[in-house]
């Protein structure tokens, strides 16, 4: 395999910086390949094999880029949020080293395992992933723990996504064997937010204590595309005529960008990484059976307070700032709209904002 490394005399290349730990070189072959795509993704040189990946300035879609190159070359799939626990060339190249070996705790990840708060647990969106909740880690108070949940198949353990309550049991009992019976701080994104709710009837079954629960965009049913289509309708028609044919301009500009973006970046993917693998129909199949437990989920009272955070977009379709949730919830449901739509929520700039959000949050928990 031949490897090589950008320049670091190029002008355009950043120097690195003065806070990072003594340069230290690559010894092995998978080392110096993990130097080499992380200076050319940083544009930063040298890089060293005890550098930290986020304190060089990446984020998740770099991390996401990473994983897939790692595929491409090695030929070894393995989960993105990996980087949290093994953010280092040379933590990194001994994973790849040990791409079998078993995880004493294959659906959790560990953003922050210390702490006097209750733990934070943030559930996974219909992808299985969690590493774009990282910089929802980075606002967090350090005396908050903070652990994300990401789907783990191939376990005899792990149910198919097929039903929300078997899902959601599942990691209540990962839950519970590790922190006992909580007090439990529980939040999702999506079908996640669907799965945390869940999770806290689990636990409060059970007899634990929820000190809070955060829903992000939880959309609990897919609604069609009529039913999309109606509720623009619905924005056109309640306007006056010159306000109604800007709201068309706007919305029709918006679906063109992103219909662009979408381009642009499997583009720029397959620059970047090359060939891609075949689609592992695994993670489709996955998709879909998230999207299905979700229509199927009949959800019963949560006898506590929520906060549900939606994206403009969401709310909009729904008709309601809550998105239906208030009805399942006993207590005090607090709302927070952004601005964005469903995926754009957890993508720069407005996870920052998202991250921002969940932060206080939790912050209006600790007092109570």
């Amino acid at each position: 395999m031949v490897i090589e490394a950008i320049e670091s005399s190029d002008p355009a290349v950043l120097p690195r910086p003065d806070f990072l730990p003594p340069h230290e070189l690559p010894r092995t072959d998978i080392e110096r390949w993990l130097v080499m795509v992380w200076e050319r993704l940083l544009n930063l040189a040298p890089i060293g094999v005890a550098d930290n990946f986020f304190d060089l300035g990446g984020d998740s879609f770099m991390v996401v880029t990473v994983f897939a190159e790692i595929e491409n070359t090695w030929g070894i799939a393995l989960p993105p949020s990996l980087i949290v626990e093994a953010p280092t060339p040379r933590e990194l190249a001994r994973r790849l080293e040990r791409p079998d070996a078993e995880s004493a705790h294959p659906g959790l990840v560990f953003f922050n395992d210390s702490g006097s708060k209750p733990p934070l647990y943030f559930v996974h969106g219909r992808g299985g992933e969690i590493i774009f909740a990282m910089p929802i880690a980075g606002l967090l108070d350090r005396d908050q723990p903070f652990f994300g949940i990401r789907y783990a198949p191939g376990r005899d353990s792990w149910p198919r996504p097929l039903i929300v309550e078997d899902i959601a049991a599942t990691y209540a009992t990962m839950m519970q064997q590790r922190h006992g019976r909580g007090p439990f701080r529980i939040c999702g994104y999506s079908i996640g937010a669907v799965i945390a709710f869940e999770i806290a009837q689990c636990l409060s079954r059970a007899g634990c204590e929820i000190d809070g629960l955060i829903l992000v965009d939880p959309a609990q049913r897919a609604l069609s595309r009529p039913a999309v289509l109606r509720s623009h309708m619905r924005d056109v028609f309640s306007r006056p005529p010159g306000d109604a044919a800007k709201l068309i301009q706007t919305r029709l500009t918006g679906l063109m960008r992103r219909s662009l973006e979408r381009g642009l970046l499997r583009s720029i993917g397959h620059r970047l990484a090359g060939p891609r693998p075949e689609r592992d129909p695994m993670w489709d199949q996955l998709r879909i059976e998230f999207a299905q437990a979700s229509r199927l989920y009949r959800p019963q009272v949560f006898h506590g307070d929520a906060v549900v955070i939606t994206s403009e977009e969401t709310r909009r379709i729904y008709g309601d700032a809550g998105l239906g949730w208030g009805a399942f919830v006993s207590g005090t449901v607090r709302t927070i709209e952004m601005d964005g739509t469903h995926h754009s929520i957890i993508a720069p700039p407005l996870v920052g904002e998202l991250a921002q959000h969940v932060a206080d949050a939790t912050r209006a928990m600790d007092r109570g």
